[in-house]
């Protein structure tokens, strides 16, 4: 989708088109290459198929990129509502808690402290009340916490890209990339990163480890399916978050949407990837 990018073209997608121009790339059959970028806020790897199938099938493509993880880690409702994106689940959570005055109250301050402490423009005076309002508007003391780990993420992570790969032919190459996140790509935060305020949250440890064991069954899933697949000239697997480990400039909008550098070089790594699985050609490189 972009966010963490301040225009289109600093996006990933952008970032591919203009490491396509620059590289001189083409398409296995000399072609020149367009990107479509299909991304969609909160899409769990099932409503990406599904997506693809319903909506983007139209456009004929030779080549579909899943870039995709950290939605499907937040499964945590495996009934009537699982097709439906986190947004639409958030809208419904929300509707059910503005039945009640403390409800409303508590969605209130919510939307006041978000706009006040959102990105650098933090107040932390509002931060430290709409804390303080929290806690006196709990009236069950409930803890705020991650929920816990649900293995059946993972079967829904299997079978969906599985079913991805059952589309490549001989007209349609599928790319599968596991995206990037803090916690899950053996990077040290720089210190910039660090001051943010997605970083000190409470729950970020539990969702740091949440997102680890979800990123290494993750992990064993796509190797599964890349040996699975190793002969197939059509498929093309790998895993991104190793792309950035060794940087030590900031990358990370918050704990999973990219700055533009960032972007920058999970692009390079993604076009090096499709070269060296002979989805895209190497040309004579082109002026900028």
């Amino acid at each position: 989708m972009g966010e963490g990018a301040q225009q289109p073209s600093l996006n990933i997608v952008g970032m591919l088109r203009k490491g396509v121009r620059v590289r001189g790339l083409t398409g296995p059959n000399g072609k020149s290459v367009e990107f479509i970028n299909a991304g969609v806020d909160g899409y769990t790897s099932t409503q990406e198929y599904l997506y693809f199938g319903s909506d983007l099938l139209r456009f004929k493509p030779d080549l579909v990129i899943v870039y995709d993880g950290w939605n499907d880690i937040d499964i945590n409702d495996f009934g009537p509502t699982l097709f439906r994106t986190l947004g639409e689940r958030q809208i419904t959570a929300q509707a059910e808690q503005s039945r009640s005055i403390a409800g409303s109250a508590r969605l209130l301050v919510e939307n006041l402290r978000h706009s006040a402490t959102e990105g650098d423009l933090r107040i932390v005076m509002i931060e430290g009340l709409s804390r303080v309002f929290r806690k006196l508007t709990d009236v069950e003391g409930a803890p705020h916490t991650i929920s816990p780990f649900d293995p059946r993420s993972l079967e829904y992570y299997r079978s969906n890209h599985r079913a991805f790969l059952a589309l490549a032919d001989d007209q349609l190459s599928v790319a599968i990339f596991l995206q990037p996140l803090v916690g899950v790509d053996g990077r040290e935060l720089s210190n910039e990163e660090k001051s943010k305020w997605w970083y000190r949250v409470p729950q970020f440890d539990d969702a740091r480890r949440r997102r680890v064991r979800f990123y290494e069954g993750a992990r064993s899933v796509l190797a599964d399916l890349k040996e699975k697949a190793r002969n197939d000239i059509h498929v093309c697997i790998a895993d991104m978050p190793r792309s950035v480990n060794s940087i030590t400039e900031p990358i990370y909008a918050d704990s999973g949407h990219l700055l533009p550098k960032g972007n920058q070089i999970v692009a390079s790594h993604i076009l090096d990837r499709l070269v060296s699985c002979g989805l895209l050609r190497q040309g004579f490189a082109a002026a900028n």
